[in-house]
């Protein structure tokens, strides 16, 4: 535990327990370290924790995005929870980690109750509301209104599926089957308010999976593969355009051809 307040005189101790400390690493003595370590610019700290960052919000590619931020687990880095994700945009800003911002904004415009970006939040062992700048919270509002027509988006691509069988793969052999299952899977979904949430990159396999295992809900598996391919892709055009949405250009997705 890194005490509240610690300054030069424990750099040393501080930069040893850092270094040396297993993850995950609890955000409120994360936070406390970087405090000490931007104050004094202590390098070796600096550069720990921007590794330690961006191997929870990585950006290589939409596979490794992970919902809960524990891509690796009990191994990962750095436990990060909720409402820790705003003052980790702000934490993001001050290392100069310009290419984690959309996802650390995309996480942040799925917060509820997402009154608390406007509120602040109040994280352990600080004393004032932590809240975004304003800038910083205009950008959020503006991206959330924009992952919401991305996901109304992926719906659309859903439902097309699901009532045009020109779209369908040629190798289904129960088209009648897979049409009322599709439908009944596109009237779950909306059921479900799925894409009237910002939420447009989030992986949907495992809530496709579940709810064609309820009746008639189970098309063959030609049209499974190809609902699922569809939604991916959707999921991955919303990944490329984040750093658009967001306002980034350093966002690694989008430089791709």
């Amino acid at each position: 535990m890194i005490p509240a307040g610690a300054g030069s005189a424990d750099v040393s101790e501080i930069s040893d327990w850092f270094m040396s400390s297993r993850p995950p690493i609890a955000y409120s003595d994360f936070r406390r370290v970087m405090d000490v370590a931007l104050k004094y610019n202590i390098q070796d700290i600096i550069s720990e924790a921007r590794h330690r960052l961006s191997e929870v919000f990585q950006t290589d590619s939409l596979d490794d995005w992970c919902v809960e931020l524990d891509p690796e687990g009990d191994r990962t880095p750095l436990q990060i929870s909720y409402f820790d994700y705003i003052d980790a945009l702000r934490l993001s800003r001050l290392l100069g980690m310009h290419s984690i911002t959309p996802l650390l904004f995309y996480v942040c415009c799925n917060l509820s109750p997402f009154e608390k970006i406007v509120d602040g939040v109040q994280l352990a062992g600080i004393p004032e509301p932590v809240t975004l700048s304003q800038d910083d919270l205009r950008t959020c509002l503006r991206g959330r209104a924009r992952l919401i027509q991305e996901s109304s988006r992926i719906m659309k691509a859903f439902q097309e599926l699901a009532f045009d069988e020109r779209g369908r793969p040629s190798a289904c052999k129960t088209p009648q089957h897979c049409s009322e299952a599709l439908q009944a899977l596109s009237l779950a979904v909306v059921d479900a308010q799925c894409f009237s949430e910002p939420s447009a990159i989030d992986p949907m396999d495992r809530w496709i999976t579940r709810h064609e295992n309820t009746a008639d809900a189970k098309p063959c598996r030609h049209c499974g593969k190809a609902l699922r391919n569809v939604v991916n892709e959707r999921r991955e055009e919303t990944w490329c355009k984040l750093g658009e949405i967001f306002g980034v250009e350093e966002w690694p997705a989008g430089e791709k051809d």
